[in-house]
């Protein structure tokens, strides 16, 4: 079922970007690029007359050290290590569905290959022969 905006409208998904500018010793989300995250996404939208979808900034996300970080909902996938360049193949995922697999995380608190669908959510263990950049996997914590 989809949902519906504060007017009303369907929203298909819903894309929620950490901006946090608080840093209490650790990085934060925002000065590292959360905020040109979500205006590139804003411009992108725009660009394409997208519609049926929507972004938010928000407070942090939880995973620090692997920011910027995002999610998005229903679909209940996590990005993590964002950029402005990220962009266009953010909206991509809004509009179809189709996701950046190089930037795929967990949700915070969960193992590595327990995303909703039973299937992994890193592309590292997907085995489907994408990107095993770094995903901030072997950051010190």
């Amino acid at each position: 079922m989809p949902m519906r905006s504060q007017h009303g409208r369907r929203v298909v998904r819903h894309l929620f970007v950490c901006t946090n500018g608080r840093s209490s010793g650790k990085p934060a989300c925002g000065p590292r690029g959360g905020e040109a995250i979500v205006a590139g996404v804003q411009r992108e939208l725009i660009a394409r007359r997208a519609l049926g979808v929507l972004i938010t900034d928000s407070g942090c996300l939880g995973p620090c050290f692997d920011g910027p970080n995002a999610v998005v909902y229903p679909d209940g996938v996590w990005y993590s290590g964002l950029t402005e360049g990220d962009a266009a193949a953010l909206v991509d995922h809004l509009i179809d569905g189709t996701q950046l697999a190089a930037k795929l995380s967990h949700r915070p608190g969960a193992e590595p290959d327990s995303s909703p669908d039973g299937d992994s959510a890193d592309p590292e263990r997907s085995g489907d022969g994408g990107d095993t950049g770094d995903h901030g996997n072997d950051r010190q914590r």
